[in-house]
């Protein structure tokens, strides 16, 4: 009888304990919670995995953002370059990174290294076109005045003219 009472005591306490320790954990989706799944994701991702110097991962920043956080960690890595490059010759030269990671609702959304590398899909950010090279803007002087128009960087004012408009912006 005393041993089947000490045994459910044991158990008891244990039961009590793992729930107290599962209460003490922060929810994914609070704050802490979150960071620790932005910061679990930065050291499974490949560039850190490969070759990222452990000690030197900080974070660096916390924003709240709609229905989550934004967390700015920065790591050194011992070799140039993104992703798992086993096989590839590297330029061994300790490389700093700066990542920015989103979690909403517990879950990683977008993560981007150095404003190059999209760590979920494992590619570079190809921000070479952006969808507006050679695009220009047609305003005619019934349209707006000089004085009207905000001053644009790069932007220069020169006469135009119906030959140089397209046919589809020419007036009647």
């Amino acid at each position: 009888m005393y041993k089947s009472k000490t045994l459910l005591g044991i158990l008891l306490f244990s039961l009590i304990a793992s729930f107290a320790l599962a209460c003490a954990e922060a929810p994914p989706a609070s704050k802490l919670g979150s960071q620790r799944v932005a910061e679990e994701f930065v050291k499974i991702e490949g560039t850190f995995r490969f070759d990222g110097i452990p000690e030197t991962l900080k974070l660096t920043s916390t924003v709240s953002i709609a229905n989550g956080w934004k967390f700015i960690f920065e790591f050194d890595s011992r070799y140039a370059g993104y992703g798992n490059r086993t096989g590839q010759v590297l330029a061994q030269v300790i490389t700093h990174h700066e990542v920015e990671v989103e979690v909403k609702a517990g879950r990683v959304g977008s993560a981007i290294m150095d404003d190059k590398w999209n760590m979920n899909s494992q590619k570079m950010i190809d921000r070479s076109s952006t969808g507006w090279e050679g695009v220009g803007i047609y305003l005619l002087a019934q349209d707006i005045s000089i004085s009207q128009m905000p001053v644009l960087n790069h932007a220069e004012l020169i006469p135009v003219t119906a030959e140089i408009l397209p046919w589809s912006a020419r007036r009647p």
